[in-house]
């Protein structure tokens, strides 16, 4: 990845879901932002622990599709978008 994550590019070498994981870390810092929502205020509503919310928008965490679900109800916004093409 070029730049800082999320908002960097991926590189077209980058591995399998980096460029996923990005998209959903952009839309969740979207959403908790927009919401005025606290990551520990999400954490309690998703039981998602506050440690895997930061990884997550740091981008040192992959998330499985039970950790997206449990995002997703809690903040009420779809978080994951499908990414056809990898950036280069």
């Amino acid at each position: 990845m070029t730049g800082a994550f999320p908002d960097g590019r991926v590189k077209r070498a980058a591995p399998a879901g980096v460029a996923e994981t990005a998209a959903v870390a952009r839309n969740l810092r979207r959403a908790l932002d927009e919401l005025g929502m606290p990551i520990s205020t999400l954490a309690d509503a998703s039981g998602v622990d506050r440690s895997v919310i930061h990884d997550l928008l740091a981008g040192r965490k992959y998330l499985n599709t039970q950790t997206l679900a449990r995002l997703e109800r809690a903040t009420g916004r779809p978080l994951w978008e499908f990414i056809g093409a990898r950036q280069s």
